[in-house]
């Protein structure tokens, strides 16, 4: 929570880590039990941390735009892109969640993506 007024300015922060962590955490062990990239997630929200913390002390110390880059970083940027990580390390690895189905093939026609 923030206020702002003329005397003083208070900002409050939660970290990055929460529901998304551990959805986009175990999506990533689900679908790579061996490797630990759940660790790209951990330092990804790490990492969007330190920049939130930084945005909000540049709120509450300097200039209001810090809250404006805070607010958005927390909200939209925070929660789309920690669901998209692991769907950016399947598409990095060249795997997909489900095979390219052929149009009018049966299931025993399936192919596996070429992308």
């Amino acid at each position: 929570m923030q206020h702002i007024d003329s005397s003083d300015r208070v900002g409050v922060m939660k970290t990055p880590t929460g529901n998304f962590f551990v959805l986009a955490g175990m999506l990533l062990i689900a679908l790579y039990p061996r490797h630990p990239y759940w660790l790209y997630v951990a330092a990804y929200q790490l990492g969007l941390g330190a920049l939130m913390l930084g945005m909000l002390a540049v709120g509450v110390g300097w200039a209001d735009w810090g809250f404006a880059v805070f607010q958005f970083l927390e909200g939209e940027f925070y929660q789309g892109t920690s669901l998209a990580v692991p769907f950016l390390l399947l598409r990095a690895d060249g795997r997909t969640l489900f095979g390219a189905v052929t149009p009018g093939a049966d299931r025993s026609e399936t192919k596996p993506s070429e992308e």
